[in-house]
């Protein structure tokens, strides 16, 4: 002891209380006036409030005189700009309740007076986190996930808590309601609470307080069954660990003559190699679990499953396979309009494709990105290094900052050209035409510019000196050559003992087969007005 302290080891006094740990609370501040950061300001501020309630409580001292107004919060800028064309007042004139009433209607009203598609909202954005294994809290943080969409969209006046005398209670709640189960995981407990709302708990249909326990009870059973068939679904009848048969199945031909006159020695030979060599090894267990009971195993080595509930679960996924090739065949049947060159992306979408040998590199439009991503491609997209600006055909320049990697199938006439992750510029257009660039047709050996030179600087051959007679004209016959050539020959037939008083005859015969014969060659008509016999 010294001085009447408690000394340590390392001569520092023990205290024997411990020490006050003190909090400085402060107000938050709002620096914005868009509804996002409206909506956190005001949940910030209840934080704020209530802490200074109870820190009051201890000390006794007056909760609204410790308070920061909600005058002070506000940016000195935004404030002014409020009270002069919000409130028509004066800095001085502007009272916490003006500013609390402005910022509730703010909050409490859809942004941009636009009414979004409330199921796809919720679609998209509330998600059950099927990572926490406590039904109790992964309930409650699903529910608490629907408030908070509510406050941020702004729909706290169309979805909010509302008392029950208000005239739109019951069409509210029901509307919550609806959302609320639409949206559940897994697909299991979300059909098991549809059927029970529509037969058995009707009430749970408009009622958030009475559907919050429905879905708890009913997860939780699920969660208990679900550990039961991790625990005891690889287990056979006598309590052991059982081994699944792994069947052999072996492709082999057919046995023909020449194979059945083999001695059998040698056949018995190859059977003994055949059971020496080694067994195939286990089938790796599917990534998306049993069908039925979502186990790590195949749907025929489900052990809790029987053979009705095996066939349902082949019929399922069956139409589940029928319906994506219905989705794959529309959306080929939506891009492949016209009869012009295509492009197959991902063995999963054809859009028209435009070979530009002035483009740098190849451009995919973002709808088709979208529509890929919807129809489950494997499509990621990466950040170009430099953003690329890309000039419009009516001269707007549009900048692109994404890029992604696509397996094409370039549909041409001579037959189908594979290409595997080619880069691809994504640009954000309204078309549907894939723009295949120069780089990718250089590597197909395809270059225009490289063939116009060729053509420019190959040599001219000189042919005037080949001894040859020069060629007529193209398109120009000499008719009178000709005419004088078959009067030479009706000459000598004459000559020769054909009857003369048929000269005439055989003139005009042989004029008109050569008439004939000039206009097949030349495809002209007026031919034969150069056919005529002086």
């Amino acid at each position: 002891m010294s001085g009447g302290y408690r000394l340590d080891s390392d001569g520092d006094v023990e205290m024997s209380m411990p020490q006050p740990v003190y909090e400085f609370i402060t107000a938050p501040k709002l620096k914005s006036w868009d509804q996002a950061s409206l909506v956190t300001w005001t949940r910030e501020r209840k934080r704020y409030v209530d802490k200074i309630a109870e820190r009051c409580a201890t000390t006794g001292e007056n909760p609204d005189r410790i308070c920061a107004s909600v005058k002070s919060c506000f940016d000195v800028d935004i404030l002014a700009v409020i009270a002069r064309y919000v409130l028509y007042k004066s800095v001085a004139e502007v009272t916490n309740a003006e500013l609390v009433a402005e910022i509730e209607k703010r909050c409490n009203h859809l942004k941009n007076a636009h009414v979004p598609d409330l199921d796809r909202l919720f679609r998209d954005r509330l998600k059950m986190n099927m990572r926490i294994d406590d039904c109790d809290a992964r309930i409650l943080h699903y529910f608490a996930d629907f408030d908070r969409i509510i406050e941020d969209n702004g729909l706290t006046a169309q979805l909010g808590i509302c008392p029950e005398t208000d005239p739109f209670f019951k069409p509210r709640m029901k509307q919550r309601c609806k959302l609320l189960i639409n949206s559940l995981q897994p697909e299991e407990l979300r059909v098991e609470i549809q059927h029970m709302v529509k037969l058995e708990h009707r009430e749970a249909a408009t009622s958030c307080v009475k559907l919050y326990p429905l879905v708890l009870q009913r997860a939780r059973l699920q969660q208990h069954y679900h550990y039961l068939r991790q625990e005891f679904g690889g287990k056979g009848k006598d309590g052991k660990k059982s081994v699944p048969v792994v069947k052999a199945t072996a492709s082999y031909a057919k046995p023909t003559a020449h194979a059945d006159n083999r001695p059998r020695v040698e056949q018995s030979k190859q059977g003994a190699a055949a059971s020496t060599a080694p067994k195939p090894q286990k089938r790796q267990p599917p990534r998306t679990g049993c069908w039925v009971c979502k186990g790590p195993h195949w749907l025929d080595e489900c052990p809790t499953a029987s053979d009705e509930e095996k066939e349902g679960a082949r019929q399922k996924m069956a139409e589940m396979r029928s319906s994506r090739r219905q989705v794959k065949r529309w959306r080929l049947r939506g891009y492949a309009a016209g009869d012009g060159q295509s492009v197959r992306l991902n063995d999963l979408i054809d859009v028209p494709v435009c070979p530009d040998r002035g483009a740098d590199a190849n451009v995919v439009p973002r709808r088709v990105i979208d529509d890929l991503v919807e129809l489950q491609s494997d499509v990621r997209l990466e950040p170009l290094d430099v953003p690329q600006y890309v000039e419009m055909y009516d001269g707007r320049v549009t900048v692109c900052t994404e890029e992604t990697h696509l397996d094409l199938r370039i549909n041409t006439a001579a037959g189908p050209v594979n290409l595997y992750q080619v880069p691809c510029t994504v640009l954000n257009a309204d078309t549907d035409e894939f723009l295949l660039g120069k780089i990718t047709l250089r590597s197909l050996g395809i270059d225009m510019d490289r063939m116009i030179e060729q053509l420019a600087v190959s040599p001219n051959l000189d042919d005037s000196d080949d001894g040859l007679p020069p060629d007529s004209p193209f398109g120009i016959i000499d008719a009178g050559s000709h005419a004088e050539r078959l009067r030479t020959m009706v000459t000598d037939a004459v000559s020769n003992g054909f009857p003369a008083e048929h000269e005439e005859a055989l003139t005009n015969l042989v004029s008109s087969a050569m008439c004939f014969a000039l206009s097949w060659r030349l495809g002209n008509r007026h031919v034969w007005n150069h056919c005529e016999f002086s």
